[in-house]
Protein backbone atom coordinates (compact mmCIF):
# COMPACT_ATOMS: atom_id res chain seq x y z
CA UNK A 1 0.00 0.00 0.00
CA UNK A 2 3.16 2.70 1.17
CA UNK A 3 4.44 1.80 -2.57
CA UNK A 4 1.07 2.44 -4.49
CA UNK A 5 0.95 5.55 -2.48
CA UNK A 6 4.60 6.78 -3.02
CA UNK A 7 3.67 5.82 -6.77
CA UNK A 8 0.89 7.96 -7.10
CA UNK A 9 2.79 10.53 -5.35
CA UNK A 10 5.69 10.59 -7.74
CA UNK A 11 3.73 11.93 -10.30
CA UNK A 12 4.85 9.46 -12.77
CA UNK A 13 4.19 5.81 -12.59
CA UNK A 14 5.39 2.43 -14.52
CA UNK A 15 3.11 3.26 -17.52
CA UNK A 16 4.74 6.70 -18.37
CA UNK A 17 1.43 8.58 -17.13
CA UNK A 18 2.20 11.88 -15.40
CA UNK A 19 -0.40 13.23 -12.56
CA UNK A 20 -1.40 15.70 -15.09
CA UNK A 21 -2.06 13.11 -17.55
CA UNK A 22 -4.01 11.06 -15.05
CA UNK A 23 -5.63 13.80 -14.09
CA UNK A 24 -6.95 14.30 -17.91
CA UNK A 25 -7.93 11.01 -18.66
CA UNK A 26 -9.67 10.35 -15.34
CA UNK A 27 -11.72 13.12 -16.80
CA UNK A 28 -12.54 11.44 -20.10
CA UNK A 29 -10.08 12.94 -21.99
CA UNK A 30 -8.18 11.35 -25.40
CA UNK A 31 -5.21 12.40 -25.52
CA UNK A 32 -3.00 12.04 -28.45
CA UNK A 33 0.67 12.89 -29.39
CA UNK A 34 2.91 12.58 -32.16
CA UNK A 35 6.94 12.05 -32.17
CA UNK A 36 9.66 11.20 -34.88
CA UNK A 37 9.41 7.57 -35.91
CA UNK A 38 12.66 5.27 -34.85
CA UNK A 39 14.17 5.74 -38.26
CA UNK A 40 13.10 9.43 -38.39
CA UNK A 41 11.34 9.29 -41.69
CA UNK A 42 7.86 8.88 -40.21
CA UNK A 43 5.76 10.02 -37.27
CA UNK A 44 4.14 7.84 -34.64
CA UNK A 45 0.39 8.95 -33.69
CA UNK A 46 -0.46 7.63 -29.83
CA UNK A 47 -3.81 8.11 -28.54
CA UNK A 48 -4.83 6.65 -25.15
CA UNK A 49 -8.10 7.23 -23.27
CA UNK A 50 -9.86 5.34 -20.14
CA UNK A 51 -12.78 3.40 -21.07
CA UNK A 52 -15.46 2.39 -18.47
CA UNK A 53 -15.23 -1.21 -19.17
CA UNK A 54 -12.83 -3.98 -17.79
CA UNK A 55 -9.28 -5.05 -20.68
CA UNK A 56 -11.06 -8.17 -20.62
CA UNK A 57 -14.66 -6.56 -22.41
CA UNK A 58 -12.44 -4.33 -24.25
CA UNK A 59 -9.94 -6.97 -25.92
CA UNK A 60 -12.23 -8.04 -28.32
CA UNK A 61 -12.58 -5.10 -30.00
CA UNK A 62 -8.62 -4.67 -30.22
CA UNK A 63 -7.61 -7.85 -31.75
CA UNK A 64 -10.67 -9.20 -33.98
CA UNK A 65 -10.02 -7.27 -36.96
CA UNK A 66 -12.65 -7.94 -38.27
CA UNK A 67 -14.93 -5.47 -36.19
CA UNK A 68 -12.71 -2.48 -37.41
CA UNK A 69 -14.96 -1.54 -39.90
CA UNK A 70 -16.99 -0.31 -36.75
CA UNK A 71 -14.71 0.41 -34.29
CA UNK A 72 -11.97 2.63 -36.40
CA UNK A 73 -13.07 5.44 -38.38
CA UNK A 74 -12.43 5.75 -41.99
CA UNK A 75 -11.99 1.58 -42.55
CA UNK A 76 -14.35 1.17 -45.25
CA UNK A 77 -13.90 -2.93 -45.03
CA UNK A 78 -12.02 -5.14 -42.48
CA UNK A 79 -11.98 -8.90 -42.74
CA UNK A 80 -9.51 -11.71 -40.74
CA UNK A 81 -7.71 -13.86 -42.77
CA UNK A 82 -6.43 -16.39 -40.24
CA UNK A 83 -5.86 -16.43 -36.70
CA UNK A 84 -3.75 -18.81 -34.12
CA UNK A 85 -4.49 -18.57 -30.66
CA UNK A 86 -1.29 -15.70 -30.50
CA UNK A 87 -1.36 -14.23 -34.35
CA UNK A 88 -3.63 -12.87 -36.68
CA UNK A 89 -3.66 -11.97 -40.50
CA UNK A 90 -5.82 -9.26 -41.31
CA UNK A 91 -6.84 -7.84 -44.46
CA UNK A 92 -8.03 -3.83 -43.86
CA UNK A 93 -8.99 -1.32 -46.52
CA UNK A 94 -9.01 2.43 -45.58
CA UNK A 95 -11.14 5.33 -47.50
CA UNK A 96 -9.28 8.05 -48.15
CA UNK A 97 -11.08 11.11 -49.47
CA UNK A 98 -11.80 11.65 -53.13
CA UNK A 99 -9.69 11.95 -55.22
CA UNK A 100 -6.94 9.57 -53.72
CA UNK A 101 -7.67 5.65 -54.22
CA UNK A 102 -8.32 3.54 -50.96
CA UNK A 103 -5.15 2.03 -49.17
CA UNK A 104 -5.08 -1.84 -48.27
CA UNK A 105 -2.78 -3.50 -46.24
CA UNK A 106 -2.44 -6.93 -44.81
CA UNK A 107 -1.12 -6.98 -41.56
CA UNK A 108 0.01 -9.83 -38.91
CA UNK A 109 -0.71 -9.36 -35.45
CA UNK A 110 0.90 -10.71 -32.57
CA UNK A 111 -1.41 -11.00 -29.55
CA UNK A 112 0.07 -11.18 -25.86
CA UNK A 113 -1.94 -11.18 -23.08
CA UNK A 114 -0.95 -11.11 -19.70
CA UNK A 115 -4.42 -12.20 -17.75
CA UNK A 116 -5.00 -9.32 -15.26
CA UNK A 117 -1.67 -7.52 -16.16
CA UNK A 118 -2.08 -6.64 -20.14
CA UNK A 119 -3.12 -7.14 -23.25
CA UNK A 120 -1.64 -6.21 -26.34
CA UNK A 121 -1.67 -6.24 -29.91
CA UNK A 122 1.19 -5.77 -31.76
CA UNK A 123 1.30 -5.38 -36.03
CA UNK A 124 3.35 -5.07 -38.78
CA UNK A 125 2.83 -4.99 -42.55
CA UNK A 126 2.94 -8.34 -44.78
CA UNK A 127 2.19 -6.24 -47.69
CA UNK A 128 -0.35 -3.40 -49.43
CA UNK A 129 -0.47 0.21 -50.54
CA UNK A 130 2.40 1.28 -47.79
CA UNK A 131 5.96 1.51 -46.91
CA UNK A 132 5.43 1.55 -43.85
CA UNK A 133 1.96 0.23 -41.59
CA UNK A 134 2.88 -0.90 -37.95
CA UNK A 135 1.94 -0.28 -34.15
CA UNK A 136 0.38 -1.14 -31.18
CA UNK A 137 -2.87 -1.49 -28.87
CA UNK A 138 -2.20 -1.65 -25.16
CA UNK A 139 -4.98 -2.44 -22.48
CA UNK A 140 -3.87 -2.65 -19.01
CA UNK A 141 -6.46 -2.18 -15.91
CA UNK A 142 -7.19 1.66 -14.40
CA UNK A 143 -8.89 1.13 -11.23
CA UNK A 144 -11.53 -1.29 -10.50
CA UNK A 145 -13.64 -2.13 -14.02
CA UNK A 146 -12.00 0.47 -16.20
CA UNK A 147 -9.22 0.16 -18.90
CA UNK A 148 -6.46 2.42 -19.64
CA UNK A 149 -6.38 1.68 -23.93
CA UNK A 150 -3.18 3.25 -25.70
CA UNK A 151 -2.90 3.08 -29.42
CA UNK A 152 0.02 3.70 -31.28
CA UNK A 153 0.34 3.51 -34.89
CA UNK A 154 3.22 4.33 -37.86
CA UNK A 155 1.26 4.53 -40.95
CA UNK A 156 2.98 5.66 -44.13
CA UNK A 157 1.21 5.24 -47.51
CA UNK A 158 2.94 4.52 -50.87
CA UNK A 159 0.63 6.82 -52.35
CA UNK A 160 1.98 10.66 -51.92
CA UNK A 161 -0.51 12.55 -49.54
CA UNK A 162 0.20 15.63 -48.45
CA UNK A 163 1.12 16.39 -44.86
CA UNK A 164 -1.74 17.73 -43.70
CA UNK A 165 -4.02 14.66 -44.83
CA UNK A 166 -1.36 12.42 -43.65
CA UNK A 167 -1.31 14.27 -40.35
CA UNK A 168 -4.97 14.29 -40.19
CA UNK A 169 -5.71 10.58 -40.92
CA UNK A 170 -2.84 9.30 -38.12
CA UNK A 171 -4.28 11.73 -35.53
CA UNK A 172 -7.22 13.99 -36.09
CA UNK A 173 -9.05 10.71 -35.68
CA UNK A 174 -8.03 8.81 -33.14
CA UNK A 175 -10.52 10.19 -30.46
CA UNK A 176 -13.29 9.03 -32.91
CA UNK A 177 -11.49 6.07 -32.60
CA UNK A 178 -11.89 5.96 -28.89
CA UNK A 179 -14.86 7.19 -28.30
CA UNK A 180 -16.36 4.03 -30.79
CA UNK A 181 -14.69 1.85 -28.92
CA UNK A 182 -15.87 3.22 -25.18
CA UNK A 183 -19.12 2.82 -27.58
CA UNK A 184 -19.16 -0.96 -28.37
CA UNK A 185 -17.23 -1.98 -24.20
CA UNK A 186 -19.89 -0.51 -22.86
CA UNK A 187 -23.04 -1.20 -24.89
CA UNK A 188 -25.27 -3.69 -24.34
Amino acid sequence: MIALVLLLLSGNDSLGVSAAERARLDQGEVIVSSSAAPDQLGKVATARAVIDAAPEKVWPLVWDCARFSQTMPSIAKSEMVERTDTTTLCRVVADLPFPFSDLTSLSRAVLEVEPGVRWQRSWKLVEGDYTVNQGSFTLVPWGTGKTLATYRIDARPKVPLPDWMLAKLQTDRLPEMMARIRKEATGP
